[in-house]
């Protein structure tokens, strides 16, 4: 059966999604050795909403609505559907491939600083848990295609699902899709028995906005400049080897692309 990652990759009118996906993939590629298929808003008839980038200090296109087309639009047999800024520095992922599970998902993330809060487990104080979108592996079965038709069924009425799930603020995320056609495949409930299994690795390392690329010192080895949490002014820098890393923060990949491309191609 074939194999291989799925990245979408979005541009809006100041982030250059597509180039760092172009940089994930050689990281991808090294890593893991498998094909990386990028879908870009050049393909897709992609609709946007608006949101505040920290990293930019603007408000910017947030083109976050097709996730849901995976399913139809991966080329693999086995698909890893992975966030463009989610940077792979080891091949731990290689694990998903001949899996007897046909969906798996996460519905934990750690932060770079330890015990810092990046956001809220739940859709809500008394919600359901959340379920990243940041990373997806499927196998073509009916159980997946079922997934990615909740989660397009969810986006088609988010109003409505918005309102019955509590969830603050109008943007669509397919973080919030997931949870919900998580909980619906489910049954409605926290079943952990009947649950999606988790990805090998459980918990997502992920990097808020405000924390920085410094340099990258060697292949997977990344040094980076953690902002404190709620001390703007205070920081520490520490390093990061083989370690893979969800960048929330855009601009820091970027103006480290070159460096990526230099050391994985």
């Amino acid at each position: 059966m074939s194999k291989g990652i799925l990245i979408f990759a979005f541009n809006n009118e100041e982030i250059d999604y597509e180039k760092i996906a172009n940089a994930n993939k050689l990281m991808i590629e090294y890593n893991m050795d498998v094909p990386v298929h990028i879908i870009t808003n050049v393909a897709e008839n992609v609709t946007s909403t608006k949101r505040h980038y920290p990293d930019y200090n603007k408000v910017l296109s947030f083109n976050n609505g097709s996730r849901w087309n995976a399913f139809e639009l991966s080329p693999f047999d086995e698909t890893l559907v992975l966030d463009a800024d989610y940077l792979i520095m080891n091949n731990r992922y290689n694990a998903v491939w001949g899996n007897t599970n046909s969906l798996m998902l996460n519905t934990q993330i750690t932060p770079l600083y330890a015990g810092e809060f990046i956001e809220n487990d739940r859709l809500n104080d008394f919600g359901i848990n959340m379920a990243w979108a940041t990373a997806i592996y499927f196998r073509k079965t009916k159980t997946a295609k079922t997934f990615f038709t909740l989660m397009k069924h969810v986006y088609e009425n988010y109003t409505y699902y918005r309102q019955l799930y509590e969830l603050e603020g109008t943007l669509y995320r397919n973080d919030f899709s997931a949870s919900i056609a998580r909980h619906m495949l489910n049954g409605f409930t926290e079943n952990t028995f009947a649950d999606i299994p988790s990805l090998p690795i459980k918990k997502i390392v992920t990097a808020k906005p405000e924390d920085e690329i410094i340099k990258f010192n060697g292949i997977n080895k990344v040094k980076v400049k953690i902002t404190k949490p709620n001390m703007p002014n205070d920081c520490i820098v520490n390093s990061i080897k083989h370690t893979n890393v969800h960048f929330l923060n855009k601009k820091t990949i970027l103006n480290n692309y070159d460096s990526i491309k230099e050391l994985y191609s």
